[in-house]
């Protein structure tokens, strides 16, 4: 019942219909995790605020264009992507 007032009101920071994204955010800088639970490699678009104009991928450390407030990327199956995002 909880869940179902909360979604309601309020949004995620971060979006996306096929992976579960995760914005982490500390006064230091902040993360996108995105999360797969899928048995295949998903090709996906997340939705990020505004205020994010830049995004590096922590794993092969190239940076990550974000057009429209969001960015696109491919998780790998039952993977995690992670980026650092200003």
């Amino acid at each position: 019942m909880v869940r179902a007032i909360v979604t309601g009101v309020v949004q995620p920071a971060v979006t996306s219909d096929k992976v579960r994204p995760r914005l982490v955010e500390t006064s230091v800088g902040s993360l996108l995790i995105v999360f797969s639970e899928e048995i295949t490699d998903q090709t996906v678009r997340i939705q990020i605020p505004a205020r994010y104009k830049q995004a590096l991928d922590l794993y092969d450390n190239q940076p990550r264009a974000i057009q429209g407030n969001s960015i696109e990327m491919i998780v790998p199956f039952e993977g995690v992507s992670v980026f650092r995002v200003s």
